[in-house]
């Protein structure tokens, strides 16, 4: 019997090549998938690395433009000149018109300065005039830019250079005359002379003495003579002197004549007699033409005339006494060698009632609506009276009617709301020697070539009340931006960014 052949079903062995080969697929797959994202990783980390030192030099560039703004404050403060004159190491600072400036004059004051603690930061600054190119306009707008890297940014500022309406009080020479007991003054003081002090009197704005390095005591200072500065002294040599001419100059006076020679302007020829005008309550003026006593002869050339319709500017040849109740925005100016005289008191509509306790009380001067300024090309003369007039007889040989003049010099207290500028003279009392006329009190400022005796040690004349109208450093009355100095900057406006 032939044995049984087993047959043995064969399986199919393992394909380990292919398995092999998928593995090494994924394997490979997994590491292109992490080289992907580790490269997105980095690219991300790049991008954001480059974008937070974008931000950083863009803020530190900011900070970089701002450090420039300041350094041209600095510089402007530190010389008290005109940027026309201003030096740098030594070198006059040079302008050139730009046709990136839209055509106005411009000079740059600082170029890729290093800006401590920012390494790798820059600075440039220019002054842009933006009169185009007018001496002494003083409007100016000053542009920064500071650099970091590739980012530049842009910081422009307009500043309004100072004049004589931002002061309280400005001297060329204080002319022996004292600040006594019961005397107080505001504003920014400033004298290129030195003070004369006797007693206590109050200082309550900066001041500052360009003419000595200490002030000048009658009784040998403290505890006898000991003055208040409210908000400080510096003194010489520190303080430099200003050119005083330059803030109150024939230019002040030459821009209210022209402005007086356009329509509506009052501009009235010489006259060895004079003019009187007084402002009317009710926003109007009045004009007489005087005669050789002083008299006001009739009729009137400008007959309650509304001050709306002068275009702010009033322009005599001669001498001219002022008075009255101003509604409006004035400035009076006369020619070379003819005096202001202020004849009673010269008061704002405004100005709050009743103005005695206005003026010891204090109150916020946004409220005030007019503006006055008085620019002498003589003195500045203050005649503690009550001006009035009374009607005579017509004169002998004349049509004319002639109204006579009353003086009253009866001690009270007299107001004059203006800031007042003697450009070759003083201001003065006519009567300083008179007996006691109680107080003279000021709202505006005061700004004369050589100080003027308002008073006497001795307890004759006005005491002073001086309050500094702190609308002026910003907006002073018309046309006292033509004279202006560019070396601080009383108004700084409308920040830029970009």
């Amino acid at each position: 019997m032939r044995p049984k052949i087993r047959r043995v079903r064969a399986w199919p062995v393992p394909q380990r090549a292919p398995q092999s080969g998928m593995a090494l697929l994924y394997a490979l797959f997994a590491v292109v998938l992490i080289l992907i994202l580790g490269l997105a990783f980095m690219q991300t980390t790049a991008i954001e690395s480059l974008v937070n030192t974008h931000s950083v030099q863009q803020l530190q560039a900011t900070d970089a433009s701002e450090y420039g703004l300041a350094r041209a404050r600095a510089m402007g403060y530190s010389q008290h000149g005109f940027w026309y004159a201003m030096t740098y190491n030594g070198n006059p600072l040079t302008w050139a018109t730009s046709a990136s400036y839209g055509g106005h004059s411009i000079c740059t004051l600082f170029s890729s300065q290093p800006v401590p603690s920012i390494p790798l930061a820059t600075y440039k600054v220019v002054i842009e005039d933006l009169s185009g190119f007018v001496s002494l306009s003083g409007q100016y707008r000053i542009h920064s830019y500071g650099t970091v890297g590739n980012c530049t940014r842009h910081l422009s500022v307009d500043a309004t250079a100072l004049t004589f309406g931002s002061f309280g009080w400005l001297t060329n020479s204080e002319n022996g005359v004292w600040f006594r007991t019961g005397d107080s003054l505001g504003g920014l003081i400033w004298t290129n002379g030195q003070f004369n002090i006797t007693g206590n009197p109050v200082f309550n704005g900066p001041v500052y003495q360009a003419g000595a390095s200490s002030l000048h005591y009658m009784n040998g200072g403290p505890p006898n003579d000991n003055p208040t500065f409210a908000k400080g002294i510096e003194y010489s040599p520190q303080v430099q002197p200003l050119n005083i001419s330059s803030v109150m100059s024939g230019n002040n006076i030459t821009a209210v004549a022209t402005a007086a020679n356009q329509s509506g302007g009052i501009l009235l020829p010489s006259n060895s007699n004079g003019y009187s005008l007084t402002f009317n309550s009710g926003g109007t003026f009045t004009i007489y033409q005087l005669d050789s006593s002083g008299d006001q002869v009739s009729p009137a050339l400008y007959n309650n005339q509304a001050v709306s319709t002068t275009n702010g500017a009033f322009y005599f040849q001669s001498p001219v006494k002022v008075s009255g109740t101003l509604a409006g925005s004035v400035t009076i100016a006369t020619s070379s060698g003819n005096d202001i005289d202020i004849v009673g008191n010269l008061v704002y509509s405004s100005f709050p009632a009743p103005i005695a306790t206005t003026f010891s009380s204090g109150f916020n001067p946004s409220v005030l609506t007019d503006k006055c300024a008085l620019i002498s090309g003589g003195n500045v003369v203050v005649y503690p009276a009550t001006w009035s007039t009374t009607l005579t007889k017509p004169k002998t040989g004349s049509s004319y009617y002639a109204y006579s003049t009353s003086w009253s010099n009866a001690g009270t207290n007299m107001y004059i709301t203006a800031t007042v500028a003697s450009v070759t003279g003083s201001f003065k009392n006519q009567y300083y020697t008179s007996s006691p006329q109680k107080t003279l009190n000021v709202y505006g400022g005061i700004a004369q070539s050589t100080r003027g005796a308002i008073g006497t040690t001795g307890g004759a004349g006005f005491l002073k009340n001086y309050i500094y109208d702190t609308r002026f450093s910003a907006s002073p009355p018309p046309f006292l931006l033509q004279a202006s100095l560019g070396d601080q900057f009383t108004n700084w406006v409308n920040w830029g960014i970009n």
